[in-house]
């Protein structure tokens, strides 16, 4: 008898064997037998075969309608013999019973299931219902289809192009155009940034990084709303000075600008400040539009201001104006000390705005020392730089790395190249020019002055501090460390940062007597400081990408050619000619400041990223190596990077504004040498002081050092010969040629196949491991008895010892029994121990040598052919799990976990493992499917597939809290 039966969802035939009424054995057609309780029973028939049952009735079921099913049927529950009874109208045969069920069970719109073999009727509306929705998702797949099919062919859907932005940097997965941008990428293998490009959605690569910042920071756009004019004091003074600033070419922010106006007893030096906070103050429109931005954000070839453009030349420094300004004017004698200082609010005379690249080549080192020609605001200028050499020295903080060079970026939209709308050319600057340090001093004393003024007059204000090497900010006058000064206040760029503004509004009701916007313990103020600090963070991050991007440009209009580079760290390279900095896998290990050949093997524009290959060694390293430039404490960032995109990288050093400089007094013509002899150097006044309290430092240092030095006779023991011992491991195999690197020291060479297993290396010696030993049992138990014979006689020799002090020769000893010779059977048993061990032996080298040839890349993978291929793992994967972050923890789970991948040589995931957890399942199972979406990697090349048959990639995986997937080496444990 044969029946048919339901398991796990699916129908099933089989044989009875046995039947216990409750229970029977049944016999599947495949052959495999089972336990089947009798109520899981659907049919029971006799013909036809179990085989062939089910293989008829879906053929039959096909001619079977389903709608008229469902219109013939009661609305009652019922048994599916009985409904094809009814529908048969005869006593259905077991091939008809078993049609009706399958054909009622592939239809569950049309009859919902009660049980096994137990279906009821959907009511009308349900029924109506259901069949809509069915063909709402026929044709939602269809138009997923269709733009899959448009994307493939590099066309853009109609339906994609509002969508743009929401489906490169925030796709929505229940959306069918993000469904079918997914489709096209998996039958592609490309991004959706690289789909868009095809067709022709992105002009260029630079729109895709630029609407990607936009689209974050600034939603609405870069726009402005209409703002009523701000309306400045009428009776602020007019100050008496010709006031001229310093900038780039392109600067429209101009927020700083200086003077010089002679006394009785030296000169008044005046810096003076853009004063937009006298026109419009706090909780008004443009405060709300200036705390939203926080600041002005650069690029190259482009800017998004903080404030308006109307604004923004409202009140910045131009010439031929008498602008509202925020002065500081520094008291100085004829010697360059700072005898006082004020601070007023007034208007001030703009006469010129000087430009860099007019002013350097006349105004420069050569200049300084030799004189050079005459031009305007030379003397202006020499006597400026003189203060701020005297103001750098009273800060105890000289300026370092003069040889260095920095880099500015311009771009000219108006040229287009085969990457799109603009051409770039990135200038050389020297670091640390007369202009950089003037403008660096006088910005540092008006922060550094100001800031301590607020705080002696318990006004709140934004610090930034230093303590330890960490730079951050705070509303406590704390010091700058890095900058030598009690305390920095960011007061002069009130037009770019929300910082310098709220700064000047305190600084104005200080001036004025009044009460401050932000009283002390202000919640606005600290939350417009940690909103700073994460904005300011945020919008260098992309001015350094776009660097990076437009870096890469010009290496592809260079044509990709061969390049010098300097090493910064292990395989961290920075290009001579331009400020790219990538990782260049194939370069051996050189120290810091080598000089190296490379020639650019690929620029890839949408991941921004850049392929290398090394040449060779031009230079060893020398002691102007490249260093890292810490460049958040510059005192004017606009003088660092520029509207057009200039970058100044150096440390401007700043100064303590309250604490005086040391006494200098410019140096004295020196007397006429006497003909024929030598004459010594004369100093006099404020110089002779100096140069005493440089010679008596100097002379105490000298004598610390050498009373510091203390001579003591050699130890004669250390030079005592000492042996040291060789652990030697005795292998059982010889081999001819000397492995590349040794686990062990032996009295031959053997190079293990597959990977250097230690424990594996064990088990292939002579001697068989300890445990094993257990084997020999009959000569055991040879040796236990023979120690108990012997046991007594050992206690009597040990009490005899312990009765007298004579030592006793154990030769002499008779033992009271004789050992037990060994027998015969105990031989047999331990020469088939002996035999069973060399066969372990022998069976686990067979085994180790044939395993397949394993390569594990962790921290410490140097060798080129496994580093690159390392590499181009981790961007494919970083890349597609960037695409694929789980939507689950978007925004809100971030963590990382240990993870090792195993990859055969067709470049099949053969293994995943995690090492370490998250913490999160969502995570783990994120970066495990992020894997197989990679998957098939690169096959094996051929330098790597001779020797290695697996490779094995671990990594530690960080899911970041900017929705990406970063990997980072790790050694494997």
């Amino acid at each position: 008898m044969n029946l048919l039966f339901e398991e796990d969802g699916a129908f099933k035939t089989g044989t009875i064997l046995t039947d216990n009424d409750a229970s029977l054995q049944v016999e599947t057609p495949h052959g495999k037998r089972l336990k089947l309780k009798s109520n899981h029973v659907l049919m029971r028939f006799a013909q036809p075969s179990a085989g062939e049952l089910l293989q008829r009735a879906e053929a039959e079921a096909e001619g079977l309608d389903t709608e008229f099913l469902w219109e013939v049927c009661g609305g009652d529950e019922f048994a599916f013999i009985d409904f094809a009874r009814e529908y048969f109208g005869h006593e259905p045969s077991p091939v008809e019973s078993a049609s009706v069920l399958l054909r009622l069970h592939a239809a569950p719109i049309y009859f919902h299931r009660k049980g096994r073999g137990r279906f009821r009727k959907a009511p009308a509306e349900i029924l109506q219902a259901a069949l809509a929705g069915l063909e709402k998702k026929k044709q939602q797949a269809a138009a997923i289809e269709r733009m899959r099919d448009e994307l493939l062919a590099g066309t853009l859907p109609e339906e994609l192009r509002p969508l743009l932005r929401q489906l490169l940097y925030k796709p929505d997965r229940n959306r069918l155009e993000t469904k079918a941008l997914e489709a096209a990428g998996a039958e592609s293998g490309k991004s959706a940034a690289r789909l868009f490009l095809d067709c022709g959605a992105l002009a260029s690569t630079h729109e895709l990084h630029f609407d990607r910042f936009l689209f974050e920071y600034f939603p609405t756009g870069t726009g402005f709303p209409p703002v009523e004019p701000p309306a400045e004091p009428a009776d602020l003074p007019l100050a008496a000075v010709r006031a001229f600033s310093i900038d780039d070419a392109a600067t429209t922010e101009i927020d700083d600008a200086f003077s010089i106006t002679p006394t009785d007893a030296g000169w008044r030096v005046g810096i003076h400040i853009a004063a937009p906070g006298i026109g419009f103050g706090r909780e008004s429109a443009l405060d709300a539009i200036a705390r939203e931005r926080l600041s002005t954000v650069y690029m190259p070839g482009n800017k998004i201001t903080m404030l308006p453009e109307d604004i923004v030349a409202r009140f910045t420094l131009g010439e031929g104006r008498d602008c509202p300004a925020l002065s500081l004017y520094l008291e100085v004698s004829r010697d360059l000390i700072v005898t006082g200082h004020s601070s007023r609010i007034e208007r001030v005379p703009v006469v010129a705005n000087l430009r860099h690249h007019d002013i350097e080549p006349v105004f420069n080192e050569t200049t300084l020392t030799e004189g050079g020609p005459d031009f305007p605001w030379k003397a202006e200028l020499t006597l400026l730089w003189e203060l701020a050499t005297v103001l750098e020295a009273g800060r105890g903080k000289p300026s370092a790395n003069q040889n260095q060079v920095d880099f500015n970026f311009s771009v000219d939209w108006a040229q287009t190249t085969a990457d799109g709308p603009g051409r770039v050319e990135i200038g050389r600057r020297s670091r640390g020019s007369p202009l950089d340090k003037l403008v660096a001093e006088l910005m540092i004393a008006a922060n550094s002055t100001w800031g301590k003024a607020l705080a002696e007059a318990d006004i709140p204000a934004l610090y930034r501090a230093q303590t330890g090497g960490k730079v951050r900010m705070t509303t406590a006058a704390a010091p700058h460390e890095g900058l030598g000064v009690d305390c920095y206040a960011w007061s002069s760029s009130p037009l770019r940062r929300y910082v310098d503004l709220v700064n000047q509004w305190q600084l104005i009701a200080w001036l004025k007597g009044e009460a401050p916007p932000f009283p002390p313990k202000s919640a606005d103020l600290i939350a417009a400081m940690r909103d700073f600090e994460l904005t300011y963070a945020a919008y260098a991050e992309f001015q350094r990408g776009m660097e990076r991007y437009w870096c890469l440009r010009w290496l592809r209009q260079a044509g990709h050619p061969q390049m010098s580079a300097r090493v910064l760290r292990e395989s961290l390279v920075r290009l001579e000619a331009i400020p790219l900095i990538f990782k260049l896998p194939s370069m051996p290990t050189l120290p810091p400041g080598t000089r190296v050949q490379l020639a650019i093997d690929s620029t890839d524009l949408v991941d921004i990223e850049v392929r290398a290959t090394y040449l060779e060694t031009l230079a060893e390293a020398t002691g102007d190596a490249i260093e890292e430039i810490d460049e958040a404490d510059l005192p004017s960032g606009r003088h660092r990077l520029g509207p057009a995109g200039s970058r100044l990288t150096a440390r401007q050093a700043p100064m303590q504004a309250p604490r005086k400089p040391p006494l200098v007094q410019p140096t004295p013509p020196a007397p006429p040498v006497p003909s024929g002899g030598f004459a010594w150097p004369t100093f006099t006044g404020a110089t002779a002081r100096y140069a005493l309290e440089w010679g008596v430092g100097l002379s105490l240092l000298l004598h610390a050092i050498l009373l510091s030095v203390h001579f003591v006779m050699p130890d004669p023991d250390q030079f005592k010969g000492k042996s040291k011992g060789l652990e030697v491991v005795l292998v059982n195999s010889r081999h001819a040629q000397r492995p590349d690197q040794a686990d062990l020291l032996a009295q031959a060479n053997l190079d293990g196949g597959g990977t250097n297993d230690k424990q594996k290396a064990t088990l292939a010696t002579p001697l068989p491991p300890q445990e094993q030993s257990r084997l020999g049992n009959g000569l055991i138990e040879a040796q236990r008895r023979s120690e108990q014979a012997q046991a007594p006689q050992m206690q009597a020799m040990t009490a005899r010892q312990g009765k007298t002090a004579i030592a006793v020769d154990t030769q002499q000893v008779t033992p009271s029994e004789a050992p037990r010779q060994v027998s015969g059977y105990d031989l047999m048993d331990s020469a088939a121990a002996v035999a069973r061990i060399e066969a372990q032996i022998d069976k686990d080298l067979m085994d180790y040598a044939s395993r397949p040839r394993k390569k594990f890349i962790g921290a410490r993978t140097q060798e080129y052919r496994f580093a690159q291929y390392a590499e181009d793992w981790r961007q494919k994967i970083e890349r597609v799990g960037t695409l694929n972050y789980p939507e689950a923890a978007r925004g809100k789970l971030y963590g990382s976990l240990l993870l090792s991948v195993t990859i055969g040589a067709d470049g099949n995931v053969q293994n995943i493992e995690i090492q370490r957890s998250s913490g999160h399942k969502v995570l783990d199972e994120a970066a495990r499917r992020i894997v197989q979406l990679a998957a098939p990697y690169p096959a094996f090349p051929p330098d790597i597939r001779k020797d290695t048959d697996v490779i094995e990639i671990t990594r530690t995986w960080t899911f970041t809290n900017a929705d990406m997937v970063k990997t980072s080496s790790r050694e494997k444990d």
